[in-house]
């Protein structure tokens, strides 16, 4: 007898999750003060250092995975971040407690 549990089968996007958090605009782009707060909160929950992040920063990030400043980063570009090692998704997700907002 073959037993099914989809949830915990399921492969999570945890980028679109994060990403879902921090757009709070809702237009489908993170803008500079969204990824800013992004990145500070994944920073604090893994007991990083108390650098801040400006706008400077934001540039520099959108340059290293190509997108545009103006615009936004876009769930994809967020992903791209996450698969080309420059953090872990899945471990930004639990410490910034967003599985027990994501399960509610």
């Amino acid at each position: 007898q073959i037993k099914i549990r989809f949830r915990s089968q399921k492969k999570r996007d945890f980028p679109q999750m994060i990403f879902q958090k921090f757009d709070q605009d809702l237009d489908g782009y993170l803008n500079a003060t969204e990824l800013i707060l992004l990145l500070a909160k994944a920073q604090e929950a893994s007991g990083g250092g108390e650098e801040k992040f400006t706008e400077d920063d934001y540039e520099v990030f959108c340059e290293a995975i190509d997108a545009h400043a103006e615009l936004g980063v876009t769930v994809a570009e967020l992903t791209k971040m996450y698969t080309m090692g420059d953090g872990d998704a899945h471990h930004d997700w639990e410490a910034m407690g967003l599985r027990r907002q994501w399960e509610k």
